[in-house]
């Protein structure tokens, strides 16, 4: 099925409002700053709704941490797919924390039917603007929308202020083994396209399995990759099945210069559990997340105190086959700080930033406080165990055991393994063996155990789209 992109720009001259004018879609120097939320769950699914199962709980995460964002001043939020309770979309679009002037707020929801949306939509009358596409479908079919919602603010025509709720529908159920969300979804048209004021930066979302039919359609897939950040949320078992990875794999493989773009893939976190009902046991999907940030081959930096600064705070390196650079977030729940250079900088080239996604911080949740609170300790990736497995594995490594410098292990097992070329950089990080990742995304760093199961152990596998 063709993609079909629709300009906010256009959407929102149809109601006399301007474009925003947003900071991370400026072609500047100035870096961006971007905060991502990775839950943990447990996720509940039925005919009714998909979303966490705890929404009390989910509530204060989300309230708490969109909080957050609008006291840090973040220009670029994202929580991933089916997550913020309605609730907090409502406290948030009535009166709650907002994004200012020039930040833009990527929200996955949890499913939204359509009288929850239109009573959404009235009981925001006199708070902000909520546009969402025409649904002509007959009632029977599907029960729930699976939404993102952009919250941002824009000006009218006499220049007020307006704060816009934008919502945008998932087009493409999950592929699961009963045709779970194909029976009670109900798709959207549109994959909406912000452009900076000067049109050098595009971004654009898509949703899930909105990915199988981008894979499919070369020309939409050249659309969103052009000068791009494309944001793909999920909530998904196998984020790195084959046809999700098809729409990267074309980006990666066509020419650079117009494929300059930032792909942000924002999961769940590890070992998700889902109910599907109050008096059944869940089920364990033993997954891993594969949240990811994926950076053009001239914009990211290899430095050592680069990598390993983000690294110490769970932000792990790898370098893609076809001269991409991947970021690895920690797989476990957690809210992660960026700083982030722009995808195009239309000056001096003296001023060009070109390290790539720096994190900042690594915020875990406090249950007893309420509130999302900065962690400094290094994030355990399962290699201390590796090492403790026997005394003699212990022995054997006892001197790479400071995971502060994973790329100081990693190096030492590459040598000790025969480097595939003994050039004379072979040591740099984007040179490493292990450090190379083929199309198919498996990380084989010793250090970062990212892949906890074997694909085939899971049978059922809603809402994982294959």
């Amino acid at each position: 099925m063709p993609v079909f992109i629709s300009d906010v720009e256009d959407v929102l001259a149809l109601r006399g409002l301007e474009t925003p004018d947003l900071a991370l879609l400026q072609a500047t120097h100035q870096s961006y700053r971007a905060l991502l939320l990775q839950p943990s769950g447990p996720i509940y699914a039925d005919t009714q709704r998909i979303g966490p199962l705890n929404l009390a709980s989910a509530a204060a995460q989300a309230d708490a941490f969109l909080t957050l964002a609008a006291q840090r001043g973040d220009q670029l939020v994202v929580t991933p797919e089916y997550f913020l309770p309605a609730s907090a979309l409502a406290k948030a679009a009535q009166g709650g924390p907002f994004p200012a002037e020039g930040a833009l707020w990527v929200l996955g929801c949890e499913s939204m039917t359509p009288a929850r949306l239109a009573s959404f939509k009235e009981d925001c009358a006199g708070h902000c603007d909520v546009i969402y596409e025409e649904d002509p479908a007959p009632a029977v079919q599907g029960n729930y929308f699976d939404p993102v919602a952009y919250f941002f603010v824009t000006r009218d025509a006499d220049k007020n202020l307006k704060r816009v709720v934008l919502f945008q529908f998932k087009t493409a159920p999950s592929r699961d083994a009963h045709g779970f969300e194909n029976k009670q979804l109900r798709c959207g048209r549109a994959v909406y396209r912000f452009r900076g004021k000067d049109e050098y930066i595009k971004l654009s979302t898509i949703i899930c399995s909105d990915a199988l039919n981008l894979g499919e359609d070369i020309d939409a897939n050249k659309v969103l990759s052009d000068r791009a950040i494309l944001i793909h949320i999920q909530l998904n078992p196998k984020p790195k099945h084959t046809d999700y990875l098809r729409y990267r794999n074309d980006v990666f493989r066509r020419n650079a210069a117009l494929t300059d773009c930032d792909i942000v893939c924002l999961n769940w976190a590890q070992n998700m559990v889902q109910y599907d009902s109050p008096d059944q046991a869940p089920q364990a999907w033993q997954n891993e997340s594969g949240s990811a940030w994926y950076v053009p081959d001239h914009r990211c930096s290899v430095k050592d105190d680069e990598v390993a600064s983000n690294e110490a705070k769970g932000l792990y390196y790898t370098r893609h086959e076809k001269k991409r650079h991947v970021l690895h977030f920690h797989y476990d729940e957690a809210v992660f700080a960026l700083t982030v250079p722009k995808v195009v900088q239309d000056g001096p080239a003296v001023h060009n930033v070109l390290l790539g996604p720096q994190l900042d911080a690594r915020f875990v949740w406090n249950a007893d406080s309420g509130a999302w609170v900065e962690s400094t300790d290094c994030p355990e990736t399962g290699w201390s165990a590796t090492i403790s497995a026997s005394p003699e594995v212990t022995a054997a490594f006892q001197s790479l055991q400071d995971i502060q410098n994973r790329l100081y292990i990693e190096r030492a097992i590459s040598l000790s393994c025969g480097p595939q070329s003994m050039k004379e950089q072979w040591h740099r990080v984007d040179n490493l063996d292990v450090c190379r990742i083929p199309e198919s995304e498996v990380v084989a760093r010793a250090t970062l155990l990212l892949i906890p199961f074997e694909y085939g152990a899971i049978e059922k596998e809603f809402p994982a789209e294959i």
